[in-house]
């Protein structure tokens, strides 16, 4: 198999596994907690229902989050098609594209229709103001990984030898060659 397939591979099963994940776990919470809020030390499992973007952001405008999230998906995965990537972010990346797909079965499935359904928030962590679900927490992780990957990885002498590269052909021209 090669390079690129691995990191096919690897984003589909990482996505797909966060996205089953999430939608189970969603369906587990609405089954359980129904409109009971539970608290377990900091935590609180409350279902929210959100039909706007990220931290309730254009409340309502489910049908314009939908296809936000379902262009911002189309791009992430032309990218890992088109992309010499490394193996190694390819979970981080595949975590980021199952989280997106989380929520966007969401908005596709869920009431009041789709294109308008509601993504499903069941977990809160104090102090953090917001109720969130796994298809976040995988989208926020994989976005940092991918992050910190990226400052990482960048090599600091790549501008010096695209530098030297430059003086080194100043100075063949300015030699006659």
């Amino acid at each position: 198999m090669d390079r690129r397939e691995d990191l096919s591979r690897a984003v589909l099963v990482a996505a797909m596994v966060v996205a089953v994940v999430d939608q189970v776990s969603k369906a587990a919470a609405l089954r359980l907690l129904g409109d009971v809020d539970r608290s377990f030390g900091p935590f609180r499992f409350t279902i929210v229902r959100n039909p706007g973007g990220p931290f309730g952001v254009a409340d309502g405008a489910s049908l314009i989050w939908t296809g936000v999230t379902a262009a911002i998906l189309i791009a992430a995965v032309t990218f890992v098609g088109h992309s010499q990537v490394d193996v190694r972010p390819a979970v981080a990346i595949g975590s980021v594209i199952g989280g997106g797909l989380g929520n966007l079965l969401d908005r596709l499935l869920r009431q009041p229709g789709a294109g308008r359904g509601a993504v499903i928030d069941w977990i809160s962590l104090d102090p953090y103001p917001r109720v969130f679900n796994l298809a976040d927490l995988a989208l926020r992780a994989g976005a940092a990984i991918v992050f910190v990957m990226v400052l990482v990885t960048r090599d600091p002498t790549d501008t010096a030898s695209v530098h030297k590269e430059i003086v080194d052909r100043e100075v063949e021209i300015s030699d006659g060659g």
